[in-house]
């Protein structure tokens, strides 16, 4: 089966921006949190988590999701246009983390 979720890393000055591309669900949900801690823990300073080209997003990676921003205090970047922004605002995601338009507005 292939991946359902491609993690994209780039570096920009001292910040790491990682892209999640695809589905985060319960099949792949821990193995995108391993991956995204060990990026966290290499990160060169401020960690950035562009959901833009995220296309669902279930429980499970809310689940994720919620644990980064608290352990690693990564930003999260998602426009309101985005597939999976209305699934985070039911749950209120939105409402305790601050989400950013892009990648280049979390890293201004």
């Amino acid at each position: 089966m292939p991946d359902l979720c491609a993690i994209e890393t780039r570096h920009i000055d001292r910040s790491t921006v990682v892209r999640l591309v695809g589905e985060i669900d319960a099949s792949n949900a821990a193995s995108i949190d391993v991956e995204l801690r060990a990026l966290a823990t290499a990160a060169r300073s401020q960690l950035v988590i562009d959901l833009n080209e995220l296309e669902y997003i279930d429980s499970a990676g809310i689940a994720v999701l919620e644990r980064m921003a608290q352990d690693v205090q990564c930003r999260i970047a998602i426009r309101s246009d985005a597939t999976v922004y209305q699934t985070l605002k039911v749950v209120g995601f939105n409402a305790g983390n601050e989400l950013y338009e892009s990648a280049s507005d979390a890293l201004a």
